[in-house]
């Protein structure tokens, strides 16, 4: 998976903003999809079909609104369109199209492949999957979260007897959380000791193989058998209430199952907590690299340095690399700097693996998008400067080049040697293919992550990245140079 280059494009955000949210996929322009296209792989975040009480959960709880008060000032009951991870049923959404919809985008979007969400610990609190599939609270007390004088408004706008038909079926179900965060309330726990499920699964990640090209598996380490039996075993389930049945890892059985139909389907796992290189080994083509996102955020060279020497070119090349994604700040902001931002992007992008970008990013946006929002702030427009776009525009082609997708990755302690504060290392293109006759055979990495200036003798040329660079030898804070002993331009 060397070099993929993956969007991450929230659907009813980025739909609300093309001012086709009223056509659904059906009204993306070409003008939008040519840009995607320049990209290995599209992730269309959000497709599936939401539940109605998810939505006016999220449009009533006051801890809710709270958050859209400080994110959004002046949204409206309209622009909260409920958590895209409270899937009421794996069928594309009717307002973005429905299931023909969105086959006519994935064609439309050719040659470029598409990925989609799947969310295996959970479902939305009305989701109509049979019973066994959920745990249950064992003392039998409302599951829903108090109905305040709010939230009471709110769901008036439910069908007449609707919430009270939930309550009545579905009020034991146990909201879905982590060891650390939660409960979710616009969620119901699924039950993974239920083998009926575990099939069930099973049949829903092949029909998504019909539809797409890979999935984003959420929080993919919370279905791992130990891990759900940390998670609930001391929790008031009726489920997890004996001892824990010896079953295979659900992924493993999944996985299996997925690539006899589709060999080449695309598995990513967002994972945290060093289940890393465990979830490769039960089949997953790459995984979040959350440590090297805090690495760069915490500034912390000598960790960075150790982190990026010690961990194989394997491993580096089935991580994937990000500075923002829906979970995370905009970079821009989170970082501080968007000259901070734009390093720690080259940082991670110019390493082995998947390099995953998020809507808005090249163009240094900072106002973060809610996942139960339609929108975010609106951006001064001096925020989006042409210089900006032009960092990325050059990191995208260099990324392009055959030696970044399928070259060879090496750590150096050349730059280390001469200044602790300089990070290297190199690629070399060794067995280039019949078209690769003129491609680059040798790049070095030369990256001051700091906030001082440093000198690096070297001998090289040229700076893909910085082409304007006169003195190639003098870092400026917060510079990545791409060397190249050729003297080419970026864009040949």
């Amino acid at each position: 998976m060397g070099g993929t280059l993956v969007l991450e494009i929230p659907a009813r955000a980025w739909l609300y903003a093309l001012g086709v949210g009223h056509s659904g996929l059906d009204g993306v322009p070409d003008a939008a999809l040519n840009y995607l296209r320049t990209f290995d792989y599209v992730w269309l975040q959000g497709v599936w079909q939401t539940g109605k009480l998810g939505v006016e959960l999220d449009r009533g709880l006051p801890e809710r609104r709270a958050v859209y008060d400080q994110v959004l000032p002046g949204w409206t009951e309209d622009d909260v369109v409920g958590s895209p991870y409270a899937i009421y049923d794996y069928r594309v959404a009717a307002e973005l199209g429905g299931d023909d919809a969105l086959k006519r985008f994935r064609e439309r979007l050719h040659p470029t492949r598409l990925l989609l969400d799947f969310v295996p610990n959970h479902m939305a609190r009305d989701c109509p999957w049979p019973e066994r599939f959920f745990l249950h609270s064992m003392d039998g007390a409302e599951a829903l979260p108090p109905v305040t004088e709010t939230a009471t408004r709110h769901w008036q706008n439910l069908q007449q007897g609707e919430l009270e038909r939930f309550q009545e079926r579905h009020h034991q179900r146990l909201a879905g959380r982590d060891p650390y965060c939660g409960p979710w309330p616009d969620t119901a726990q699924l039950n993974y000791r239920e083998p009926a499920l575990r099939q069930h699964q099973c049949q829903v990640l092949c029909r998504i193989a019909d539809m797409a090209d890979g999935i984003r598996a959420d929080m993919a380490m919370m279905v791992l058998n130990d891990v759900f039996e940390w998670s609930w075993r001391d929790a008031a389930a009726v489920e997890t209430a004996g001892p824990a049945p010896d079953n295979k890892e659900f992924w493993e059985e999944a996985i299996a199952a997925v690539r006899q139909r589709r060999p080449d389907f695309l598995f990513l796992a967002e994972v945290y907590w060093d289940y890393e290189e465990r979830l490769q080994a039960l089949g997953f083509d790459a995984t979040y690299d959350k440590k090297l996102y805090d690495l760069l955020h915490q500034r912390h060279l000598d960790r960075l340095r150790g982190y990026l020497r010690e961990r194989s070119a394997e491993f580096h090349a089935r991580c994937v690399h990000f500075v923002e994604n829906h979970d995370e700040p905009r970079a821009a902001s989170h970082f501080g700097d968007v000259r901070v931002a734009n390093a720690a992007a080259a940082l991670s992008f110019l390493l082995p693996g998947i390099r995953l970008e998020f809507w808005g990013q090249s163009e240094g946006r900072r106002a973060r998008l809610d996942v139960h929002l339609r929108r975010a702030a609106a951006e001064p427009e001096r925020s989006v400067s042409s210089a900006q776009t032009g960092f990325y525009d050059r990191l995208h082609r260099i990324l392009m080049l055959p030696i970044l997708r399928k070259g060879r990755f090496v750590y150096s302690d050349q730059g280390p040697m001469q200044h602790w504060r300089i990070i290297t290392w190199n690629w070399y293109l060794d067995n280039r293919a019949p078209g690769d006759c003129d491609a680059i055979r040798h790049l070095h990495i030369a990256a001051n992550y700091s906030d001082e200036a440093v000198h690096y003798q070297h001998a090289y040329p040229c700076d893909l990245l910085n082409p304007d660079a006169t003195n190639l030898c003098e870092l400026s804070p917060w510079t990545v140079r791409v060397l190249c002993e050729q003297k080419v331009s970026a864009s040949s």
